[in-house]
């Protein structure tokens, strides 16, 4: 009994002193990440549905057969969104029952909305036109390579100041009449109108949009 005494008395001191030199040594307990020293790591049940859920109207048969969704309904009862909630819970119910009432019609519907998350978007259709695709819209060749022309719509506008005594109606008539066609895609009335001006010595920019009288500078 005296060497059993005899030997606590020299391990327990030098265990004790081990323990203030080295805490690390001390039996340590599981803690939740971020939730303190002194909670225990609890393993939460991955399967159970929050109350929450049940009051917004999602029953434990409901629940069984959720594949995917539990999650963002387990966030939502988090967050306490009723709302949104009671809302996706309404969705889940109505794919399951439709799943239930017609399974081969339901598995179609969810392949096609998973080939339809797949399939690329389609790329936006390019508007830059080429030069002869500006050429068809255009009678004024120049106008076929300028970049930034003023818009068909807006209609010409007079250039310069009218000589004396020039009668500029007949002219801003076949001018109009000219951006109808154009407007109309009649590219060929178009030309023949721009003809009929150049003829009366009227020049004609189809970039500006603008028109100038024989002896305008």
């Amino acid at each position: 009994l005296k060497s059993v005494v005899l030997v606590m008395l020299l391990v327990v001191p030098s265990l004790l002193l081990g323990l203030v030199l080295h805490p690390s040594l001390a039996p340590q307990r599981l803690t939740a990440p971020g939730r303190g020293r002194c909670a225990v790591l609890q393993q939460p049940d991955d399967d159970s549905m929050p109350e929450l859920l049940g009051e917004w109207g999602c029953d434990a048969e409901l629940w069984a057969k959720i594949r995917g969704a539990k999650g963002s309904l387990r966030k939502l009862a988090r967050l306490g969104d009723e709302a949104q909630g009671r809302k996706r819970i309404a969705s889940i119910r109505t794919l399951v029952e439709q799943e239930e009432a017609d399974p081969a019609a339901a598995a179609a519907e969810a392949a096609e909305r998973r080939a339809a998350l797949g399939t690329p978007k389609a790329k936006k259709e390019s508007t830059v036109l080429t030069t002869e695709e500006r050429a068809s819209q255009f009678s004024n060749p120049r106008a076929a390579t300028a970049a930034g022309a003023r818009p068909l719509k807006a209609g010409y506008e007079l250039k310069g100041e009218l000589p004396a005594g020039y009668d500029a109606a007949p002219v801003v008539a076949l001018v109009n009449e000219r951006v109808a066609a154009k407007i109309a895609r009649d590219f060929a009335k178009a030309d023949a109108l721009q003809e009929q001006l150049v003829g009366m010595g009227v020049r004609l920019d189809d970039r500006r949009r603008t028109w100038s009288p024989p002896d305008a500078a």
